[in-house]
């Protein structure tokens, strides 16, 4: 059997929302705080550009991460250039505008279609878990290729807005009793795809980021393995570094075939990878 982890909050770095942007008023406020704290040109279509690309108030970690890259201070205590660079490789990411142009939620759904369609993962009928799943994107992906004809069961911290055909649970999947949450929704049935996009909050400790990427990872590779029909499948995020080639080595006992990608939507800069586990050999 896998070793058990127990992560609370803190430790696998999931955090409260910063309050966000919504609408109106506090989006201008947003946007001119912006143009003082940096020198940021940013406009209100822009906020609302950020918003549509899945970066919106019921997931403020994505924006609080941004407003704290642009109001960062650096050694002399100056505002960070990385904020104004930051915001405008994001406005003018490809993926985000076409995530924008879809109806997607964030951008992440374009590394989940390469997943998709490297490996052949979904099929009419399925049963899929998808862990991390706010603010949806991955879902759409999966509802929108299989027509519908999916059942999804989906959890995550933050809040998710409703999708039809989704069964959405608000808890900490870290935790038993998001883990208890996830058995009763499935009520017994075998899962045919576990996928995973969580990833802890970054402390700026690489080390401690690591470990936590890692056992996030192990937590969903642990949940597949008790959940899975036989010839199942499994894809996971993680970080490249200290454990991830262990981790892959140990999906490896689980599955017939493990492959190791970077998908082209996923920053270059990022140490992000996805494992994909294809064929579950139906034991532990």
């Amino acid at each position: 059997m896998f070793r058990a982890w127990s992560i609370s909050r803190s430790t696998a770095g999931v955090s409260p929302c910063w309050p966000m942007v919504t609408t109106g008023e506090s989006a201008c406020a947003w946007a001119r705080k912006a143009r003082r704290s940096v020198g940021v040109n940013v406009n209100i279509r822009q906020v609302y550009l950020i918003q549509g690309s899945g970066i919106k108030k019921d997931h403020g970690q994505r924006l609080g991460r941004a407003f704290e890259k642009m109001t960062s201070l650096n050694k002399s205590g100056k505002k960070h250039r990385f904020g104004k660079a930051w915001m405008h490789e994001h406005l003018n990411d490809p993926y985000v505008k076409e995530a924008q142009r879809r109806g997607f939620r964030s951008r992440a759904a374009f590394k989940l279609l390469e997943l998709v369609e490297r490996d052949q993962l979904l099929r009419p009928g399925m049963t899929v878990v998808d862990l991390g799943s706010a603010p949806g994107s991955w879902c759409q992906v999966v509802r929108e290729r299989l027509s519908g004809q999916v059942k999804i069961i989906a959890i995550d911290l933050l809040p998710m807005d409703g999708m039809n055909g989704v069964e959405f649970i608000q808890g900490d999947f870290a935790t038993e009793e998001g883990l208890r949450a996830m058995r009763e929704a499935l009520k017994g049935a075998p899962v045919d795809l576990v996928l995973s996009d969580m990833a802890p909050n970054l402390s700026g400790v690489e080390a401690a980021d690591q470990a936590r990427s890692v056992g996030l990872a192990e937590l969903a590779l642990e949940f597949a393995a008790l959940h899975l029909r036989e010839g199942g499948d499994f894809a996971v995020k993680l970080f490249q570094g200290a454990g991830s080639d262990t981790f892959r080595q140990q999906a490896a006992t689980c599955f017939d075939k493990v492959y190791v990608r970077k998908p082209k939507a996923s920053r270059g800069r990022s140490r992000e990878i996805y494992v994909v586990g294809k064929g579950f050999r139906g034991s532990v």
